[in-house]
């Protein structure tokens, strides 16, 4: 399977709702911001002179968007995260406990961000890795919309 084919399940529904899902954890500006993807403009607005832009600059003003996706995320985050986890790391990978990723990330705040992903796009993918000239192997995290194809008999985080 060529490299940049796509699993029949990674859709553009999918890839929307994930959008939708960002710009929700965003706020009201972002929603805004992408316009007519989130605030289709009325019909009625289309017959205007000037093809409804003023009228839907208006509504688009006017529009109101609750902010409730991301103080709920937060708040399942910190629920989730409440009680402290028991990992158990081998010596040799002892340093993941202060920088997972390879880049300073301690591993404790990657576990929450996979914690943030899974929450708002139901899907997060891990690859260890290690550096291409030597060194120590880190984890790698890839948010949904950069995982284009995967093998349903690999264990995924979705």
């Amino acid at each position: 399977m060529a490299i940049d084919s796509k699993h029949p399940q990674f859709t553009r529904e999918r890839q929307d709702e994930w959008r939708l899902m960002r710009d929700s954890m965003d706020g009201e500006s972002a929603i805004k911001a992408r316009g007519e993807v989130h605030l289709p403009m009325p019909d009625a607005y289309r017959r205007m002179d000037d093809c409804g832009r003023l009228a839907y600059a208006a509504y688009r003003d006017r529009a109101g968007f609750p902010e409730l996706v991301a103080p709920a995320v937060s708040g399942m985050i910190g629920v989730a995260h409440a009680k402290e986890i028991g990992i158990e790391i081998p010596d040799a990978l002892a340093y993941l406990w202060e920088s997972a990723d390879g880049q300073g990330m301690p591993l404790e705040e990657l576990h929450r961000q996979i914690t943030r992903e899974l929450l708002v796009t139901g899907r997060y993918g891990l690859l260890a890795d290690a550096p291409a000239g030597g060194g120590e192997p880190y984890l790698a995290g890839y948010i949904a919309e950069s995982i284009i194809n995967w093998d349903a008999g690999l264990s995924l985080a979705m």
